[in-house]
């Protein structure tokens, strides 16, 4: 594990709005391997601001804009006052740098005023037109006591500034969703779905101490959506006190929730519950009834949860030993199969708890990035200096990766005794380094904080060649075959004798056999272990679409290997990976007088085979099947 502790310089550069400064922590450079701050942002990979000198600021949510800019939200402290914190947002360029043309309301970062209480933003949306969605909790007066804790959603105009809402979401940019009128909710987390209709999830308070799940969709005005569980929203109460902390939004439009299940509760579990689109619970999921609870040490919450590209669901949160084995809490990370189940290719029980070193070690955050690699943030007083940041990436197999680090796992202090908190992530741009957002504590104050680490990631490929024409469709682009294996040319043209047209026949065009019916297959980049290919026969693209080729393998044709064996499928291992497989199409003869059949070989991952490093992806060429069941001079 890397331990990283060093001494501060703090540098006041620009007043952001009323109390409110931009702080900047100056630190040696440091190489750039994974697992080490990244020093091309903001000069030495920390960015803090002070918004109140005497108050308490922190993020809970980052992210990257289409520009690449960063924009976080969380809150800061208004008054001085312990706990009495206000909305706060802040946008700056890729490297840390507060520009003309990031700045909020005129300032670095801006606020939001709702009421006396805990009011912060827990998540950041960015919607295609480049409209800020910002999601979170306020109170709902503005003096006294601040009235009930309220899910609160803004919708920033066009222009991006806090003081400008968009009048087109509920008339004022402006909507607090009331789960239940009496009592006190929370959201937590959100998305924004293919519609563009904005997914909330959080919380109410039934009495002290107790909870129960929330869930609920808006429309793109911010009224609740009725075609979602009939009023737009619902509340669950599966077990003894449920709570949803994060939501993900799969490809095929389903919902998943994580949380908590007895919150608070020395037997609490992760909560993980799956949604419809029309929000009712989605009963091919978990146990037969859309929701599930799933036990790692003693009381266990789920914190964040992505989705892999391959359907499976990761989690992060934290695992509690405390008071029963002395253990303290490790950060745990789970990983789900599309249904619900665990998924035992993941450290063999698909779930991981993980020890910094600390009493506490808390996972609050995670990102996937293009390998499918996982990196799990949150925090560690292993340091014994309060709370370091506290980082793991872990292989598709569920180990520790150790290229970040040194063991896969990473530390982080800011330095002077200061605490540091981290709930929210982003990847960068690039996708080479994690971006971490959160507070840092200490001298009777709180900061926010962003620390960028470096965190390398090979995007996996897969190259599919063909050798072989057609028409007009260029060398080296066709699988190209011919029934009769003697024959390595066609006639130009579509009968014997006739000339090739100058501007798209090449002669080329009509070689068959040989090289021109073989394709090739290799990887982009190292996988853990095995990736299989599933071949099958596919639909012709482009012109010239002709006699199917039957979609049924050893009607039309066989694939055979190297050694000249009939095949179904390829596999790369660890070892072979990046050296070019090559098959061979061999059709089959069938006596039936077609001209020539079209298809595509495509070539498809099979996900229940292969490392999660690939996902589902698929590749394909063409291939055309002369026929010899007729006179070619009789044309086609």
């Amino acid at each position: 594990m890397r331990h990283v502790s060093e001494r501060f310089i703090r540098i006041v550069l620009a007043t952001l709005m009323v109390c409110m400064t931009l702080t900047v922590i100056t630190q040696s450079p440091a190489a750039a391997a994974d697992g080490d701050l990244d020093t091309s942002f903001s000069g030495d990979g920390w960015l803090i601001q002070n918004s109140k000198a005497d108050g308490e600021d922190g993020w809970e949510s980052v992210l990257f804009d289409a520009s690449g800019n960063l924009v976080a939200g969380g809150w800061w402290n208004n008054n001085g006052q312990p706990n009495k914190h206000s909305w706060a947002i802040n946008r700056a360029t890729s490297t840390g740098t507060c520009t003309d043309a990031t700045r909020f309301d005129s300032n670095c970062g801006t606020q939001q005023f709702f009421s006396p209480r805990t009011d912060h933003i827990s998540e950041i949306l960015i919607q295609d037109d480049g409209k800020i969605v910002a999601i979170g909790s306020a109170g709902t007066v503005t003096t006294g006591n601040g009235g009930d804790h309220q899910c609160t959603v803004t919708r920033f105009a066009a222009n991006s500034n806090f003081s400008s809402k968009d009048t087109s979401f509920s008339g004022d940019g402006v909507v607090q969703p009331n789960f239940n009128n009496t009592k006190h909710d929370w959201c937590k987390g959100g998305a924004i779905d293919a519609n563009g209709k904005i997914v909330i999830v959080g919380y109410v308070k039934t009495a002290a101490g107790q909870y129960d799940a929330t869930i609920g969709r808006l429309n793109t005005d911010g009224s609740w959506d009725t075609s979602f569980s009939g009023d737009g929203k619902a509340i669950e109460h599966f077990d003894n006190d449920d709570i949803y902390q994060a939501m993900a939004i799969q490809a095929d439009g389903k919902i998943v929730a994580v949380g908590g299940s007895q919150w608070g509760h020395a037997a609490g579990n992760v909560l993980l519950a799956r949604y419809n689109t029309d929000g009712s619970l989605d009963t091919s999921f978990g146990g037969g009834d859309g929701w599930q609870v799933t036990d790692f040490s003693n009381q266990d919450r789920g914190w964040d949860v992505k989705i892999q590209s391959n359907g499976k669901i990761v989690i992060a949160g934290v695992g509690d030993y405390d008071g029963v084995t002395g253990d303290g809490r490790y950060g745990i990370v789970g990983r789900f199969n599309p249904n619900g189940s665990l998924d035992t290719s993941f450290s063999g029980d698909g779930k991981v708890l993980v020890d910094h070193g600390g009493s506490t070690d808390w996972y609050a955050t995670l990102e996937i990035q293009s390998n499918q690699k996982i990196i799990a943030a949150g925090w560690s007083n292993a340091g014994g200096n309060n709370n370091d940041v506290a980082a793991a990436r872990f292989n598709t197999n569920g180990t520790l990766d150790t290229t970040f680090g040194g063991d896969g796992k990473v530390d982080l202090d800011f330095g002077n005794g200061h605490a540091e908190q981290i709930w929210g992530s982003a990847l960068t741009p690039d996708g080479q380094s994690i971006l971490l957002a959160g507070a840092v504590e200490g001298g009777g104050q709180g900061d926010h904080l962003l620390v960028q680490i470096s965190a390398s990631a090979t995007t996996p490929s897969v190259t599919m060649a063909a050798f072989g024409a057609f028409r007009k469709d260029g060398n080296n682009s066709t699988i190209a075959t011919h029934e009769d294996a003697g024959v390595t040319a066609v006639p130009g043209g579509y009968q014997a004798g006739d000339s090739m047209h100058a501007s798209h026949e090449k002669e080329w065009d009509y070689d068959v056999n040989g090289s021109d019916r073989t394709f090739t297959l290799v990887l982009g980049a190292q996988p853990p272990s095995n990736v299989v290919f599933d071949f099958t026969i596919g639909a012709w693209v482009g012109e010239h679409d002709h006699a199917a080729v039957n979609t049924t393998l050893g009607t039309d044709l066989v694939i055979k290997d190297a050694g000249n064996n009939t095949v179904t499928q390829a596999t790369f291992t660890n070892g072979n990976w990046n050296t070019a497989q090559t098959f061979t199409v061999v059709p089959v003869q069938d006596n039936v007088i077609e001209g020539f059949e079209n298809g595509a070989i495509v070539a498809t991952v099979n996900d229940a085979a292969s490392d999660d490093m690939y996902g589902i992806m698929s590749v394909q060429k063409n291939v055309v099947i002369w026929d010899d069941d007729h006179n070619v001079t009789a044309g086609f």
